[in-house]
C-alpha cells in the first residue's frame, strides 16, 4: 500500500521483497548476536483442502559476525533502494549514497557499522519450508537462500582471511544479490515502501509492525494475529518475554503507527471467543490459559484518508525528543506555584509562604531551572507515595536530585551538540570526495576514444607493475585504475 504524502515533501519510494517482510532476517535488538540461529513459524488454513500448512523460516548467521540485528533492516532497504535506480543485479555505490537513501548521518560511527552490517547481512543464509512465495511459479516453495551472492567493501583488512576476502582497495562497495532474491526482484514480488515515513520511526518494533502489515494491507487483509505470533514470530521479540511484556513492547509500536496516521486504534480479542469464530493455528507447547498473550488477538486497519506524519532526518536509532530551546514555558513566582498546584490536582490558590518559597527558589537558580527541578519533584513524588504532596515546600526535599539530573542533561544536550558538530565536518569531508570523485568522472567523459584507450593501456600496465594481473581483464578494476591515474593528473596539474 503506497502511503500518501503531503504536498510540499520529497517522496522516497523503495520497493521492497514481500518475503522478507512477513517474517525477519534478524533479532528486534541493538546488541550483537553471535553463534546463534533465528527461527520462526506461523501457520495457515488452505482454502482448498481445509488443512494447516506450517511456515518455517530459520536463520543461520555468520560464526564470525553472527546474525543481523535490528538497524541491519535499514541497511537491506537502503542497498534495495540503490537496486530500484541502478536495475542490476551487481550495485556499486558509496558510502553516501546508501547513508543518503535511509536518512543516516555520514560519520565515521555509521561506517563503522556499515561494513558489520554488510558482513552480517550478506553472511546469513535462510532456509524456509512453504514460506517463500514463488511469483513466478504462483506457489509457496522451500528452499535454502543467501541474501547475497558476494559482496566487496572497501576498508582495512583484519587479518582474518574469511573476513578479509571481502576486502578490496577500490573505494566503493560492490553488491550481488542472490539468485533467489534477484528472481524475486524480476518477477516483481515487490511492495511499495515509503522510506521517509519509515526513517521517521522511532521504535525498530514499529519499523517492523510497518512493513509487515504493509504488506497484508497492500493485498486488501487485515493483520489478525495471536499477541504471541506477531511479536514472537513477525517482529522477532524475544520468547522468553511474558505476556505483559510483549503486549508492552507491542503498544509502543501501534500507539506509534496510530499517532503518525497509518493504522486504526487496534482492536483486542477474547481468545475463547476468536477461536469460536476461527479455526485458528497455535504454536505448539503454550498453555493458552496461561500465557495472556495467547488469550488476546489483535486487528489492526488501515487508516482510510489519512496523511502520515514523518520528520526530516533519523537514522533508525531511539533518540530523545527535546522541545526546541526558547519554547518552555517561563513562569513568576505565583506562577510556579500554581503550576505545581495544577500538576498535583489541588484545587485552591497558592499561599503566601509558598509564593516566597518560589520567589526564593527562582532568585537561586532562575525561572527555566526552577521549573526544572518542580517538574522532576512532582515526578518523583508521584512515584513514592499514593496520596499526592499538599504543600509547595514538601517537595523542596528533591531539589539537589534535580539539579544533579538537569546538569546531565545539560551536559548530554552538550555532548550531543558537539557531537553533531563533528558529523557536520566529516559529512562535509565525505561530500568533498564526492564532488572530487564526479570531477574525475567528467574529465574521462571529455576524453577522446583513443585518449581512452590509451588511459585504459597505461592502467593495466600500473596494475600489472603493482602485481594485480588477475584483475586486468575485470572492466571494473581498469576503470577504477584509470580514475586514480586521472585524480594524480589533476593533483600534479593544480599543484
Amino acid at each position: 500500500m503506497k502511503p500518501k504524502r503531503e504536498n510540499d515533501q520529497e517522496i522516497n519510494i523503495v520497493r521492497e521483497e514481500m518475503n522478507l517482510c512477513e517474517f525477519p532476517i534478524g533479532t528486534l535488538t541493538y546488541k550483537k548476536a553471535l553463534g546463534k540461529s533465528l527461527f520462526f513459524q506461523d501457520a495457515f488454513t488452505d482454502k482448498e483442502t481445509g488443512a494447516k500448512i506450517e511456515k518455517k523460516w530459520l536463520v543461520d548467521g555468520s560464526v564470525i559476525h553472527g546474525v543481523p540485528i535490528a538497524p541491519d533492516d535499514d541497511i537491506l532497504l537502503g542497498l534495495r533502494k540503490i537496486t530500484d535506480i541502478q536495475k542490476k543485479k551487481t550495485i556499486n555505490f558509496t558510502k553516501y549514497e546508501l547513508f543518503k537513501s535511509i536518512k543516516w548521518p555520514v560519520n565515521k560511527n555509521s561506517y563503522e557499522y556499515l561494513i558489520e552490517s554488510l558482513f552480517r547481512i550478506g553472511s546469513c543464509k535462510i532456509t524456509t519450508t512453504n514460506s517463500f512465495w514463488l511469483k513466478g511459479e504462483k506457489k509457496l516453495g522451500s528452499l535454502t537462500f543467501s541474501i547475497a551472492d558476494n559482496f566487496m567493501l572497501y576498508g582495512k583488512k583484519t587479518g582474518n582471511p574469511q573476513t578479509d576476502m571481502h576486502f578490496w582497495d577500490i573505494d566503493f562497495i560492490s553488491w550481488t544479490w542472490g539468485d533467489v532474491l534477484w528472481k524475486s526482484f524480476q518477477d516483481g514480488y515487490l511492495k511499495q515502501t515509503d522510506l521517509n515515513f519509515y526513517a521517521s520511526l522511532k521504535w525498530a518494533s514499529s519499523k517492523r509492525l510497518y512493513r509487515f502489515a504493509d504488506k497484508l494491507f497492500n493485498n486488501g487483509n487485515k493483520v489478525k494475529k495471536t499477541i504471541r505470533v506477531l511479536c514472537c514470530e513477525h517482529l522477532g521479540m524475544s520468547r522468553t518475554y511474558d505476556g505483559y511484556e510483549l503486549k508492552r513492547e507491542l503498544k509502543k509500536a501501534t500507539d506509534e503507527l496510530e499517532k503518525k496516521g497509518y493504522i486504526l486504534k487496534p482492536v483486542y480479542l477474547n481468545f475463547k471467543q476468536y477461536l469460536r469464530d476461527n479455526n485458528y493455528y497455535l504454536r505448539p507447547g503454550y498453555d493458552a490459559e496461561k500465557d495472556t498473550a495467547l488469550k488476546d488477538f489483535i486487528v489492526l486497519e488501515p487508516a482510510p484518508k489519512k496523511l502520515l506524519v514523518s520528520e526530516a532526518g533519523g537514522h533508525g536509532l531511539p533518540t530523545v525528543l527535546r522541545l526546541p530551546a526558547g519554547q518552555e514555558k517561563v513562569l513568576d513566582a505565583c506562577g510556579l506555584v500554581t503550576h505545581f498546584l495544577t500538576k498535583m490536582m489541588h484545587k485552591r490558590e497558592p499561599m503566601a509562604k509558598e509564593i516566597i518559597q518560589a520567589q526564593e527558589l527562582i532568585s537561586k537558580y532562575g525561572d527555566l531551572k526552577a521549573k526544572k527541578i518542580i517538574d522532576y519533584a512532582v515526578l518523583k513524588v508521584m512515584e513514592a507515595f499514593s496520596e499526592p504532596t499538599e504543600y509547595f515546600g514538601g517537595i523542596l526535599i528533591y531539589e539537589e536530585r534535580a539539579l544533579g539530573r538537569i546538569e546531565n542533561e545539560e551536559k548530554r544536550i552538550k555532548s550531543d551538540e558537539e557531537q553533531k558538530q563533528k558529523e557536520d565536518a566529516e559529512s562535509e569531508m565525505f561530500l568533498a570526495e564526492e564532488s572530487a570523485h564526479a570531477k574525475i568522472k567528467a574529465v574521462i567523459e571529455l576524453l577522446s576514444a583513443k585518449e581512452r584507450a590509451e588511459l585504459e593501456a597505461e592502467a593495466k600496465r600500473n596494475l600489472l607493475d603493482q602485481g594485480k594481473g588477475m584483475f586486468v581483464n575485470s572492466p571494473l578494476t581498469v576503470e577504477c585504475e584509470s580514475l586514480e591515474i586521472i585524480k594524480k593528473r589533476l593533483q600534479k596539474k593544480e599543484s
